[in-house]
């Protein structure tokens, strides 16, 4: 979306360029002909009689009168595509920021080995309603099996006492390869259909063709919102596997 919101403001100050060089071209070469009709008017009444009345305003409104109808309309109508532009413009700024902070960036400094696949946990808070946040769930446990080029990724996740009851909740497994790179992403229904405040359920996701994998992230998610969650494992946030 926003490669189209760019081309079409970088069309639209081309369309309104290239409308002004044609204006200009037009009011100039109406100019020149004004003013070549006006010398020879003027030289075939020099030769006439000159008690024949000959009135003065007879060329000041031909020579002024086209150029101008025809610039204004011009000009509007660049003015409105240039408004139009810039509000394009910030539309794709404001999309691009938006978009940015749902991202949630992986850890750079983290090291990396190429016999091991490490784990990193997504805890973004997303709020379930405006002004409102939900209790984050509990990651108990997360680990992983390769299975000819695929791999599995398995846990245990526990909803706090104090949390709210969640339906079909989602588990969502994103590779990444040794140079952080995006790879592709996996997702499964958890094992519990209705995750109630207290109570745990374990999830399995199975990603086929997941070669060269250097991390993966975990995050759960319902139909229409991402759910929060802390990492309580006791190794920490980074799971090694050889």
């Amino acid at each position: 979306m926003e490669g189209v919101l760019i081309v079409a403001v970088l069309f639209l100050l081309i369309w309104a360029a290239t409308m002004t060089v044609i204006v200009w071209r037009t009011s100039r070469d109406e100019r020149r002909r004004a003013a070549a009709r006006i010398a020879v008017l003027a030289a075939d009444l020099a030769e006439a009689d000159t008690e024949t009345p000959v009135a003065t305003d007879l060329f000041r409104s031909a020579g002024s009168s086209p150029s101008s109808s025809r610039l204004t309309p011009v000009l509007v109508v660049g003015f409105f595509a240039v408004l139009t532009a810039l509000a394009l413009t910030v539309a794709a700024s404001r999309g691009g920021h938006t978009r940015s902070k749902n991202i949630a960036l992986l850890r750079p400094d983290e090291p990396l080995e190429a016999t091991q696949t490490r784990a990193v946990t997504d805890s973004a808070q997303h709020p379930v309603t405006a002004g409102t946040k939900p209790t984050p769930l509990d990651l108990i446990t997360l680990a992983h099996d390769r299975v000819g080029d695929g791999i599995t990724i398995r846990g245990i996740v526990r909803n706090p006492p104090s949390g709210v009851e969640w339906r079909n909740l989602t588990a969502v497994v994103f590779l990444f390869n040794r140079n952080g790179q995006f790879l592709t992403s996996g997702r499964a229904v958890i094992g519990t259909e209705v995750l109630a405040p207290g109570a745990e359920s374990t999830f399995v996701v199975d990603i086929p063709n997941a070669i060269d994998v250097g991390r993966y992230r975990v995050s759960f998610r319902t139909e229409d919102q991402i759910v929060p969650h802390h990492d309580r494992r006791d190794r920490g946030r980074v799971a090694q596997v050889k």
